[in-house]
């Protein structure tokens, strides 16, 4: 409410756009968006990035602006969208890292070589091809990791080992 008994028109913009639209044009008029965005009323909180290219799931929330087409991303260094080959390179600092725009949260380690990994897409720096990254954050050939211990059967191994213990108590019984 504005002055006593008054609406505010850009909640009444809100509230019947269309109606309000053809009543009073002057408050409801689609902003300007720029180049390879689009006006919408309801458009996902977690767009795409060039960092983050495939958003995280945001439990189904919207909002109203101007959002990135099909087919680009927001740079937010910029500000504008673009697409993923017109994005910014990212830098990494440690030597034989590559930026990977999809692959930063599954990377092979030492402890890992092999991970399993989701859909989400998350960029970041990762190890180049052939190299996993240590225990100290470095990456190395595989013959520069710490031998394993063979007596840590690694959380799959505890997990096995649990699941087989359950199974032999729910036959004794």
């Amino acid at each position: 409410m504005t002055r006593k008994g008054h609406v505010n028109p850009l909640v009444l913009c809100l509230i019947s756009l269309r109606l309000y639209q053809i009543a009073f044009p002057s408050f409801c008029k689609t902003p300007i968006c720029d180049a390879n965005e689009e006006f919408l009323s309801c458009g996902s909180a977690c767009a795409g990035t060039c960092s983050q290219p495939e958003p995280v799931v945001c439990g189904g929330a919207c909002s109203m602006g101007c959002f990135c087409k099909s087919g680009y991303v927001r740079d937010t260094t910029s500000n504008k969208c673009v697409s993923l080959d017109k994005c910014p390179v990212e830098q990494c600092l440690n030597p034989n890292e590559v930026y990977d725009i999809c692959n930063g949260a599954c990377e092979p380690s030492c402890s890992d070589p092999e991970p399993i990994c989701t859909k989400l897409c998350s960029g970041g720096c990762i190890c180049s091809s052939g190299l996993l990254r240590n225990d100290d954050g470095v990456c190395v050939t595989v013959d520069k990791c710490p031998a394993s211990n063979s007596t840590d059967p690694g959380l799959l191994g505890k997990y096995l080992n649990a699941i087989n213990k359950i199974l032999h108590l729910s036959t004794e019984a």
